[in-house]
């Protein structure tokens, strides 16, 4: 046996913000939108949308229309 399986995947990068999983590339960031206000997902959002944006333009507040709405 020459390796294990480990040795063939690549490390992670260490300036590739440290395993955050909504960024999909360097400056970008991904996050559920509210289809219907283009606002930030809630859970009570019933067909909320993943949609990337370049960090710091993506939307910082939550929908205000399902606010009490049952899914």
């Amino acid at each position: 046996m020459n390796g294990t399986w480990q040795d063939s995947i690549e490390p992670p990068d260490a300036n590739d913000n440290e395993g955050n999983t909504n960024t999909t590339k360097k400056g970008m960031v991904s996050v559920l939108i509210c289809p219907l206000t283009g606002m930030r997902a809630t859970v009570n959002c019933p067909n909320a949308e993943t949609r990337t944006f370049r960090r710091g333009s993506e939307p910082k507040d939550f929908c205000t229309f399902h606010v009490n709405s049952p899914k």
